[in-house]
């Protein structure tokens, strides 16, 4: 994406961390105006147009990589076409039909959705990052409380990840030892 499309990747880039930007300027807008009353007249276009730059930033984000997704994918298409159609049909019989099929219907679509996601990525790490540095700029001990609960809950998700993930193995070993039971059984 970067060496054929390096304009869209600095906007994709650009308008995720400006639509974050935006939605942090947002929450202390709110929380001015919750605490001081005398300036709402005055924080009420800021927070209109601040809620506006971050829809359409937010939307501009999203926009420049599916266009770059579409010309990618449409490239990698065309290229692995061209590459199944200069391969000898004996060594497209050797991989299978169903392999050359999943490259084309599955994994060029997984890396459009990847492409798709870096939008997203953008804004929610800027919102992150902010949110919590605004945090830390109201109250230390909550900021700490909420970093050191994230910790935990980070601690928590991978315990659980790794315990459903060795679950997963025993089951799929299980499995495989039954289909090699009735394998022999029906053959």
């Amino acid at each position: 994406m970067w060496d054929s499309h390096r304009w869209l990747t600095i906007g994709t880039a650009v308008t995720g961390v400006i639509s974050g930007f935006a939605a942090i300027a947002v929450i202390d807008t709110i929380n001015t105006a919750m605490h001081n009353a005398a300036k709402r007249p005055i924080l009420l276009p800021a927070f209109i147009g601040l809620n506006i730059i971050a829809i359409l930033f937010k939307n501009g984000s999203a926009l420049f990589p599916s266009y770059v997704s579409l010309k990618i994918i449409t490239s990698l298409r065309i290229a692995l076409c061209k590459k199944i159609l200069a391969t000898p049909l004996e060594e497209i019989d050797k991989r299978g039909a169903a392999n050359v099929l999943t490259l084309l219907t599955s994994d060029i679509p997984q890396l459009a959705r990847t492409l798709m996601i870096l939008p997203v990525f953008l804004v929610q790490a800027t919102i992150f990052a902010f949110g919590i540095a605004y945090l830390a700029r109201l109250s230390w001990i909550i900021f700490f409380l909420t970093i050191g609960s994230m910790l935990i809950g980070i601690i928590l998700y991978s315990f659980f990840v790794r315990r459903g993930m060795s679950f997963s193995r025993k089951v799929r070993d299980e499995f495989n030892v039954f289909n090699e039971y009735t394998h022999g059984l029906v053959f």
